[in-house]
C-alpha cells in the first residue's frame, strides 16, 4: 500500500513513454514526418529526464525520511502528498512513527531524570565506572563532598583517599572492605562494597561507599558498656567475697578494744575459719588472676601468616583430635567440601585454634540431645569461602545472641567467655568475618567467611 501511488504513477509514465517510442518508430520510417519524429524524440527526452527526475525525487524524499528516523530527530514531521510528496502512504506512516519515537524518548528522559533524582537522593556514595575508570554514574552524596558538579574520572575521587582511584580499579565484584579516610581534616570511615553491571555490551563496576563513623562509634559505644558490664560484674564477683572475708578475719584477729589479738588466743575453729578464709581468698585471687590473663590475651594475638593449604588438612586433624569427646557423647559428625572451595587462604594454625573452640561448644550444646550431630561444611560463594558449624543442640535464646561476641560473657557455669570473642579477632586479622545464626531448641550454625586472596596479595603478605 505504502508504494502503491509510486508504482501507478510510474507505470503510467512507461505506458506514455512506450506510447511515443512507438509514435516515433512510426514516424521516422515515413520520409514526408522528419519534423514530427524529431519533435517525438524530444518528447521522448523529456519524458525520460522527468521519469529520472520523478524516481529521484521519491528516493531523496524516502532517503531524508529514513535519515531523519536515523538521526533522532523527531521533531520534524513529512508533507501530505499534495505538497509533492510521492510516498504518500509512507508519510503518514513515518509521521506516526516519529509521534511514537518522540513520546517514547520522552518517557525514556521523564525515567532517566527519576531515577537520577532517586540515585541522588541516596545517602551512601555511589559511583560507577568502566574498567578505564571513566565514571558513568556519581550521585549528589559525591558530587557534594568532592564539591564537585560533574565527576568524569575516578581520578577525582583520590580527594578522598590518595590511594582510592587504584583500589577501585582493582575491586572485583562481591569484594567489600573499609577504607579510612580524610577530607578537609575530617576523619572518614566507608565501608565499600563492589558489584558488576553489564550496559550496552560494556561493563561497569558500581561501587555503595557508606560512612560507618556514626554507626562504628555507637556500636564501639555500646560494645565498651557491654564489656563494662561484664568486666564489673567479673571483678566485684572477685572482689566482693574477699572483701567480706577479710572483714572477717580482722575482726576475729582484733581484741574488743582494736588491738592486736594473738595467735595462740585464737581458738581451734577460729584457726579453722582463718585458714578456710585464706584458701578462699587465694582461690579468687588466682580466678581475678586468671581472668586478667585471659583479657591480655584477647590483646596479644599474632599476626596472621597467610598461606594456602585444602580445607580437608584443617578439618580432618581436628575431628581426630576431638574423637574421644565425641565419642564419649556419641555425636556423629559430617564433613562437606564443595569442588569450588579446594584451597582456603589463611593462618591455619589460628584457623585451627577458632575450630576447636567452636567445635567444643557445639559438643557442649549437644550433652543431653537426642541423635546429636555437627556438620562441618565449606562452600564457595562469590569470591568467599566460608566454612560453617551447624550442631543441632539446645540453641541459643534470643535475649543472649547479641552477647555472645562481648569478651567474657558466657552461659556456661565454668566458661571463661573469651572463645567467640577470640575467634572474632582471629578473622578480623584475616579481614574476614564471623556470623552466628541459632534458634533455640534447634540448634547453632556459626559460619567463617574468609575474603578472596589473588596471588599478588599472598606475595606481598
Amino acid at each position: 500500500m505504502v508504494f502503491k501511488s509510486f508504482r501507478v504513477r510510474l507505470v503510467i509514465r512507461i505506458i506514455i513513454l512506450s506510447i511515443v517510442i512507438g509514435g516515433f518508430t512510426f514516424f521516422i520510417q515515413k520520409q514526408d514526418y522528419y519534423f514530427t519524429s524529431i519533435e517525438l524524440l524530444i518528447v521522448i527526452i523529456l519524458l525520460i529526464v522527468e521519469m529520472v527526475y520523478f524516481v529521484e525525487r521519491g528516493y531523496r524524499q524516502l532517503n531524508n525520511m529514513l535519515q531523519s528516523v536515523k538521526e533522532k530527530d523527531f521533531n520534524i514531521s513529512f508533507q501530505p502528498a499534495n505538497q509533492g510528496i510521492i510516498f504518500s502512504s509512507l508519510t503518514q506512516l513515518l509521521n506516526e512513527l516519529t509521534d511514537s519515537y518522540r513520546k517514547v524518548r520522552i518517557e525514556k528522559e521523564v525515567h532517566y531524570q527519576f531515577l537520577n533524582h532517586i540515585v541522588d537522593q541516596i545517602n551512601p556514595l555511589l559511583v560507577c565506572y568502566d574498567n578505564a575508570g571513566v565514571v558513568k554514574l556519581a550521585n549528589l552524596s559525591l558530587r557534594k563532598l568532592l564539591k564537585s558538579k560533574d565527576v568524569k574520572n575516578i581520578n577525582a575521587l583520590a580527594a578522598i583517599n590518595n590511594d582510592l582511584p587504584q583500589q577501585l580499579l582493582n575491586l572485583t565484584e562481591g569484594q567489600e572492605f573499609v577504607l579510612p579516610a580524610r577530607h578537609e581534616g575530617e576523619i572518614l570511615q566507608f565501608a565499600l562494597s563492589c558489584s558488576s553491571i553489564k550496559l550496552m555490551d560494556k561493563q561497569y563496576r558500581l561501587v555503595v561507599m557508606h560512612d560507618i563513623r556514626i554507626p562504628l562509634q555507637e556500636h564501639e559505644l555500646e560494645s565498651y558498656r557491654k564489656l563494662i558490664r561484664v568486666l564489673t560484674h567479673e571483678i566485684m564477683n572477685s572482689v566482693t567475697p574477699i572483701l567480706s572475708l577479710s572483714e572477717a578475719m580482722n575482726e576475729t584477729l582484733k581484741q574488743p578494744d582494736n588491738s592486736p589479738r594473738l595467735l595462740e588466743n585464737l581458738t581451734e575453729q577460729e584457726a579453722a575459719d582463718l585458714t578456710e578464709g585464706y584458701r578462699a581468698i587465694e582461690v579468687r585471687s588466682r580466678a581475678l588472676m586468671r581472668f586478667v590473663n585471659d583479657f591480655k590475651s584477647l590483646s596479644k594475638l599474632p599476626e596472621p601468616k597467610i598461606q594456602p593449604f585444602s580445607p580437608e588438612s584443617l578439618l580432618k586433624p581436628i575431628i581426630a583430635l576431638l574423637k574421644p569427646a565425641l565419642d564419649a557423647k556419641s555425636i556423629k559428625i559430617s564433613m562437606s567440601i564443595s569442588k569450588e572451595a579446594k584451597t582456603l587462604h589463611a593462618d591455619k594454625d589460628l584457623v585451627e585454634q577458632v575450630l576447636i573452640n567452636l567445635m567444643k561448644n557445639s559438643i557442649d550444646a549437644l550433652g543431653s540431645m537426642q541423635e546429636p550431630q555437627i556438620d562441618l561444611e565449606v562452600y564457595k560463594s562469590g569470591s568467599k569461602v566460608t566454612v560453617t558449624v551447624t550442631d543441632n543442640g539446645m540453641g541459643i535464646r534470643d535475649e543472649n545472641l547479641d552477647k555472645v561476641f562481648v569478651p567474657f560473657y558466657s552461659t556456661k557455669t565454668h566458661g571463661s567467655g573469651i572463645g567467640l570473642s577470640l575467634s572474632q579477632q582471629i578473622m578480623r586479622l584475616h579481614n574476614g568475618s564471623i556470623s552466628l545464626k541459632s534458634i533455640e531448641g534447634k540448634g547453632t550454625t556459626v559460619s567463617l567467611i574468609f575474603p578472596h586472596i589473588n596471588m599478588q596479595q599472598l606475595l606481598v603478605l
